[in-house]
């Protein structure tokens, strides 16, 4: 089931979601670097040279405990890195599949200086002086609705 959702949200051509072919690595930037999972390859390569090396890292957001206030937490630090990198040209890719999983969750907690509860990885980097691809946005009008019905205290 999560292949089958993975491969509908990447690569399909429908144009009111997911992930569009044109913006997936193709078949060559794959086998450069390994991301552990299999998505659909791309058609574009936006000019990108096969010699250059990858420039990425990969982060750790963590917490220090496991509450659902620390999962929120996360999640806000989580936006402002992605919106950071963003800002900045650096390509981003949540990993969050590996934290998902008790025993690969408890690994990297392992791996890190202090004892805390890994919450996500991010893959951030830049391929040499190329901008990272731009996936198409939805308009704010079809995510968002606002309801301005006053309640019954007048408010």
């Amino acid at each position: 089931m999560y292949h089958t959702e993975l491969h509908w949200w990447a690569g399909h051509s429908i144009p009111a979601g997911g992930i569009p072919p044109a913006a997936l690595a193709t078949a060559e930037e794959r086998a450069r670097v390994g991301i552990g999972r299999n998505f659909p390859s791309g058609t574009d390569t936006h000019g990108t040279d096969s010699t250059q090396i990858d420039q990425s890292t990969v982060v750790v957001l963590s917490t220090g405990t496991d509450t659902r206030m620390d999962w929120l937490r996360c999640g806000e630090a989580l936006s402002a890195v992605l919106l950071d990198a963003t800002v900045n040209k650096v390509a981003t890719c949540p990993l969050t599949h590996v934290t998902e999983v008790p025993q690969s969750r408890a690994m990297i907690g392992d791996l890190l200086p202090e004892p805390c509860f890994a919450q996500v990885l991010v893959r951030l980097g830049t391929v040499g002086n190329l901008a990272p691809r731009q996936n198409p946005r939805r308009g704010v009008d079809t995510v968002l609705s606002v309801n301005r019905s006053r309640r019954e205290d007048g408010s």
